[in-house]
């Protein structure tokens, strides 16, 4: 009844080894801010947010320019009306001309780290973070003032273009209910990580101590264990094909994929790391197991 009782906690212990290895990496990786950066610092290149931008800097524009108190007769706010709308594909240009430089990649930084500060503030602690703040990507405009400045001002007739001031306000873009998954996401993470392993322990130490043989559980276990990392390894990069993208937006598409690819790349190296370690405990019970076995054949004889 021991061995079968110990044997059924060692099969436990693997699987609860296998299983913290993976919410633990999961869990970090979700509250790391340097991972999140990193991940979505390349999406000022994609097509679809370039787009977005470039429509919101347009649209600014229009307003700002159109709302200018020196264009106070209709013949002159007309021209200037057709001259916007004439030169708007060019205003878009410039905008996603300047998103390339590295002063706009270093505003984008910066407002993704904001974002993902005061979302992890938010899920620790919703009491005293900013909920908004917390669902909304913030990008300070100021890189981009200066071009698309030069670039309306040559749309306009010479007297208002040489005086043009813009005040482009920030790029906010919402995130949706992402903060309300992620805050229960976390919460189930901690308490999965926290039960895996105390059941890892438990069923680690329970299974030694009932197993007569422990050398032999040692190697049983590292093995299975390592195989189990093996399979990790493996799966981590077959992962994406089942995630469903239906419905999401390219942008959200492309974001979704370069997360997954830091987390898949994350856990693969912690499943080599983990591999390695069963082995040595695998090893280390083949070891124990030889030298016992020689010890008793000495005993015998």
């Amino acid at each position: 009844m021991g061995r079968l009782l110990g044997g059924l906690l060692g099969g436990i212990a693997i699987v609860a080894i296998l299983g913290a290895n993976v919410a633990l990496w999961a869990q970090r990786t979700a509250l790391s801010t340097p991972t999140f950066v990193d991940a979505l610092d390349d999406l000022p290149a994609d097509p679809e947010v370039q787009a977005s931008v470039a429509r919101f800097v347009a649209d600014t524009v229009e307003t700002q320019v159109l709302a200018m108190p020196e264009l106070r007769t209709p013949l002159v706010l007309s021209l200037v009306t057709v001259a916007l709308q004439a030169g708007r594909p060019a205003i878009e240009a410039t905008t996603k001309q300047a998103m390339g430089t590295p002063a706009f990649a270093k505003v984008w930084r910066e407002g993704l780290t904001a974002l993902h500060t005061q979302a992890v503030a938010s899920i620790r602690n919703p009491n005293t973070a900013n909920p908004t703040k917390a669902n909304t990507l913030i990008v300070d405009l100021d890189p981009i003032s200066a071009v698309v400045v030069e670039s309306v001002g040559s749309l306009l007739p010479l007297e208002f273009g040489d005086q043009l001031e813009l005040d482009l306000p920030p790029y906010e873009l919402d995130t949706g209910d992402g903060l309300t998954r992620a805050r229960t996401y976390v919460k189930n993470a901690d308490q999965t990580v926290i039960a895996l392993i105390a059941l890892t322990v438990v069923s680690f130490f329970g299974c030694l101590a009932l197993v007569w043989r422990r050398w032999t559980a040692l190697l049983v276990i590292g093995i299975c264990v390592a195989c189990g990392a093996a399979a990790t390894y493996v799966a981590a990069g077959l992962g994406w094909e089942a995630l469903d993208t239906t419905g999401m937006r390219p942008a959200e598409i492309r974001a979704a994929r370069s997360i997954y690819d830091v987390v898949s790349e994350g856990l693969r190296s912690r499943s080599v790391v983990l591999g390695c370690l069963a082995l040595a405990i695998a090893v280390v019970g083949a070891v124990g197991r030889a030298v016992t076995e020689s010890g008793s054949g000495r005993q015998n004889h």
